[in-house]
């Protein structure tokens, strides 16, 4: 299956079972989530993510 070129591709980090951060890149294909790619979340990434959970467990 080939890609389709004006497809909107969306990225989410989070953690996988085993607790590893992960990068997954997806998108939205019929009303259904199309994974395209999963990889360890990057330096950067992992930063952001647990920034963004500080603000949410201080709203809590």
């Amino acid at each position: 299956m080939s890609p389709i070129v004006s497809e909107q591709r969306l990225g989410i980090v989070g953690p996988a079972l085993n607790g590893k951060l992960l990068q997954i890149a997806f998108t939205l294909r019929e009303g259904k989530v199309r994974p395209i790619s999963a990889r360890p979340a990057h330096p950067k990434e992992r930063k952001q993510y647990e920034e963004i959970l500080r603000k949410i467990s201080k709203r809590v």
